[in-house]
């Protein structure tokens, strides 16, 4: 029967978290969980409908708070063959078993250079006020109080590059800067929201023109790139609704069900089609 359920998922969602499922998002924010609710109850009603419709997380967040992400969606019983992505594509779970896989580009290099860059970078981020997120393979710094993510991430910048030019690693030949709603991150070279939704295809045997990235951030135009469809919420920045196929009229995880709706049920009102 597992076999059968599995051989379903032709069409997968890959839905962005902070900023999208749970509204503002950032380190401290109280989750939305009637919204989540909603949107728990939307995908077991999509579930239904077609069964060829798999969900998935697609995030920044570490895969410890992922876990609880999961079991609020409730995605182990309604999509458990299913893998998601965390850290930014870094590490995969599938969710009927929490079973991990790293991404191929992190290899054991990275791995050993992060051991360095905990001690030579983190520091001096840490100087500017801003707080580190529990994550295993990619480095998350939140934007401190009175700052805009913006001017953390110029400032956060500066120090990447003002590397010393003693260490035995050149950090910027390894990792990236970006940042997505409310922090900095640092990912493997190559690693991020484009490379996680690729090998999610594979991992889903899921084609790319099969899915819809759902996303409110700069970060999210990566997947939108590859994915076959996107969507984004009302609250996203006005880049992402631009590149968006569908954009709902609502935010947040009311905003995604809106977007299910137009894929899923064939319900054009509440979103708008570029």
């Amino acid at each position: 029967m597992q076999n059968q359920k599995e051989s379903r998922i032709k069409k997968l969602f890959l839905l962005d978290w902070d900023g999208s499922v749970n509204g503002v998002g950032g380190p401290g924010e109280p989750w939305d969980l009637e919204g989540m609710m909603e949107l728990k109850n939307k995908i077991q009603e999509a579930r239904r409908k077609n069964p060829e419709w798999g969900f998935a997380l697609a995030t920044g967040r570490g895969d410890d708070y992922g876990y609880a992400a999961i079991e609020s969606l409730g995605f182990k019983e309604t999509n458990p063959e299913v893998w998601s992505f965390f850290e930014n594509g870094g590490i995969f779970r599938k969710h009927k078993n929490w079973e991990m896989k790293y991404h191929p580009l992190i290899t054991e290099e990275v791995l050993r250079a992060l051991e360095l860059f905990d001690k030579e970078i983190m520091p001096a981020l840490f100087a500017l006020g801003g707080q580190k997120e529990d994550k295993k393979i990619c480095r998350t710094i939140a934007t401190p109080a009175g700052k805009t993510i913006e001017e953390f991430f110029e400032e956060a910048k500066k120090i990447f590059e003002a590397q010393d030019q003693a260490s035995p690693i050149v950090f910027q030949d390894l990792f990236e800067i970006g940042y997505g709603a409310s922090a900095v991150d640092f990912v493997a070279a190559g690693l991020g929201k484009r490379a996680g939704a690729t090998y999610l295809s594979e991992l889903n045997k899921v084609p790319l023109p099969n899915m819809v990235a759902i996303g409110d951030s700069t970060a999210d135009l990566a997947m939108f790139a590859v994915t076959g469809n996107s969507g984004a919420p009302a609250n996203a920045k006005d880049n992402v609704k631009e590149k968006a196929k569908v954009v709902a009229r609502d935010k947040w995880p009311y905003g995604i069900m809106e977007i299910i709706d137009y894929y899923v049920f064939n319900k054009g009102k509440g979103v708008i089609v570029n």
